[in-house]
């Protein structure tokens, strides 16, 4: 399953990955991988303060936002538990 979730920059929430282990989730980001404790990389040009957040909080709070089926809130869920 993939859900893209539409922020500020999208982020799209994957099981189809490498990087995906034991059936969790992996948040695809400008084409790289990040797991829930992940931090966005550095950017000191970027005027996105959300930037600094951690990548499952970010997720967390984009799921609070959006409307997706059950379905699709349990398995964003499984990303950021």
């Amino acid at each position: 399953m993939e859900i893209t979730l539409k922020g500020e920059k999208a982020i799209t929430i994957t099981d189809e990955r490498a990087e995906s282990s034991c059936g969790i989730p992996v948040a695809i980001i400008d084409g790289i991988a990040y797991g829930k404790t992940d931090a966005f990389p550095k950017d000191e040009n970027s005027s996105l303060p959300w930037l600094r957040e951690s990548v499952g909080q970010r997720v967390a709070e984009l799921n609070t936002r959006l409307y997706l089926n059950e379905d699709g809130q349990e398995f964003v869920r499984k990303f950021y538990r």
